[in-house]
């Protein structure tokens, strides 16, 4: 075999390119292209084919079949390559901490007739009318008892002829008087041949004894009428206030019934969509990674070899390689995968004059650091072996009582609270502290102050961590607060100050524990 010298592989990839055309309200292309390819064309083509494609239907295609590839080839440049792609969706699902890639809310959901057991508005709206016709009809008979108080007050606010000497009423208060009962007192005196112009003593007490006839008869027939105006307005009230609260219980069992139906429903509807979009996902998937490229190798002599390479067996091709003497080594192709190829010369082949190629070694020379630098010591600093904190307060309660009907008398109370924790940690040793105090008292004026609430407590736990696996803790309890009230005793039984009547409680305990 003749010499062989350097063996050349081209690989030629193919892209694919899209003619556009140019739209008359639209600036020129021409013009856009050169204004955009110095910053950046990718982006200028994407917003360029979206505002076609997405134009509301300002801008049509001319044939339907045009938009399918010009809308691939957007979505190729706007999405991630489909290798890409692919592992993203193994990882999705393959991640168990993943419960739900999509999940929906109960109250989003927008067919509520295909919920069974839902109660739609219509249907509640029909529960409700229901109610009310039982509730009008089940009080319709019933005695409804009407507050005394109320129906003095409605009939204290009726038109009454007041009370006063008829003869003045009559003459210089007559346009005071209700009109009704003026036009009843004129009937009964007419009747009578009495006017109020007619004088005379005589016909004045009669006068004055129609006047108060008809006074009286007025009166009891307007406090009447007013009486049952009140009953009738309370029943009314009482039937309307009684309705709502029964409409509101509805609802509220009606909507945490539905709530309860929803996610329910919901919970059984999203598992069901997140494991047909897992099946959907693996479907697509296979379907992506079946996908093939064609390659296309070319030889120095320019003979073409096409080869489609996948993600699945492949029938292997062979090709001839070329030098410059025209000299021919046959090489075989198998397919590795998509993005993967495999040459294989044949056997039997003996390479005899194959020479050396010049190489060019390149020496880096090692530099030291000099000796002027520093080393540096990293410390890290130890943390305080004592955690203090606490908390406070300070609060007062005044009631204030004037002129109230059911008796009672103002007073002012008042609580100091005060919490205090002292810890300590540091190699084996654990020493635990913490404090309370309380103190509260009612001033009233009738009996001055006297203290409702009285503690001290301390509280501590040493503890020692030996042999390994031991542990040694001692702790201690003092307690001091109220036991008894002291102010039914006599006064000479009573100390004065702070604790006069708690009891003091201490406890101490020693332990050991295996850990």
């Amino acid at each position: 075999m003749n010499k062989l010298t350097i063996l050349l592989l081209t690989v030629i990839l193919v892209v694919t390119g899209i003619n556009s055309t140019q739209a008359r309200t639209f600036k020129p292309v021409k013009e856009a292209i050169a204004k955009n390819a110095k910053s950046d064309s990718l982006n200028w083509s994407v917003e360029f084919l979206n505002k076609l494609v997405n134009s509301g239907g300002e801008w049509y295609f001319t044939d339907y079949s045009y938009k399918r590839p010009i809308k691939g080839v957007l979505d190729y440049a706007e999405n991630n390559p489909i290798d890409t792609v692919i592992v993203d969706i193994h990882k999705l699902l393959s991640d168990k901490k993943i419960v739900y890639l999509v999940d929906r809310r109960p109250q989003d959901i927008k067919d509520l007739k295909s919920v069974n057991g839902y109660i739609s508005e219509n249907e509640t709206q029909k529960r409700v009318e229901k109610l009310q016709k039982q509730i009008t009809d089940s009080l319709t008979n019933i005695n409804i008892p009407v507050p005394s108080v109320i129906i003095d007050y409605e009939t204290s606010k009726a038109p009454f002829v007041p009370a006063g000497n008829p003869m003045v009423l009559m003459n210089q208060k007559k346009n005071e008087l209700p009109v009704l009962f003026r036009s009843i007192l004129f009937e009964h005196l007419d009747a009578n041949k009495y006017r109020p112009e007619m004088g005379g003593i005589p016909l004045d007490s009669v006068r004055a004894g129609i006047f108060n006839a008809c006074r009286k008869s007025y009166n009891d027939s307007v406090s009447i009428k007013w009486r049952e105006m009140a009953i009738s307005n309370y029943r009314n009230q009482f039937i309307a206030d009684y309705t709502k609260s029964k409409i509101n219980d509805l609802n509220k069992r009606i909507e945490k019934r539905n709530s309860k139906i929803l996610a329910e429903f919901n919970d059984k509807v999203v598992d069901n969509v997140n494991d047909s979009l897992k099946h959907a996902l693996k479907y697509l998937t296979i379907n992506a990674e079946a996908d093939s490229t064609l390659l296309k190798l070319y030889n120095l002599s320019g003979e073409k070899t096409s080869l489609w390479t996948a993600n699945r067996d492949m029938k292997p091709i062979r090709m001839y390689l070329k030098n410059a003497q025209n000299d021919s080594l046959s090489v075989i192709l198998i397919n590795q995968g998509k993005a993967g190829l495999k040459l294989i010369i044949d056997d039997g082949v003996v390479f005899s004059r194959l020479s050396g190629a010049q190489k060019h070694e390149i020496t880096f020379k090692t530099i030291e650091p000099e000796q002027k630098l520093q080393k540096i010591t990293l410390k890290t600093p130890e943390p305080l072996p004592w955690t203090l904190f606490g908390n406070g307060s300070l609060g007062f309660t005044q009631t204030s009582l004037t002129n109230w009907a059911k008796g009672g008398e103002s007073s002012l109370a008042m609580l100091i609270l005060g919490k205090y924790n002292a810890n300590y940690s540091k190699d084996k040793i654990k020493w635990e502290n913490s404090g309370e105090v309380r103190y509260g008292g009612n001033e009233i004026k009738s009996k001055g102050f006297e203290k409702n609430d009285d503690k001290l407590e301390f509280q501590s736990n040493f503890g020692y961590s030996a042999f390994d696996k031991w542990f040694y803790s001692a702790e201690a309890d003092f307690t001091q607060r109220d036991r008894c009230r002291c102010r039914d005793l006599p006064e000479y039984l009573v100390l004065r100050g702070f604790h006069r009547d708690g009891y003091p409680y201490r406890r101490q305990s020693l332990r050991a524990q295996r850990h």
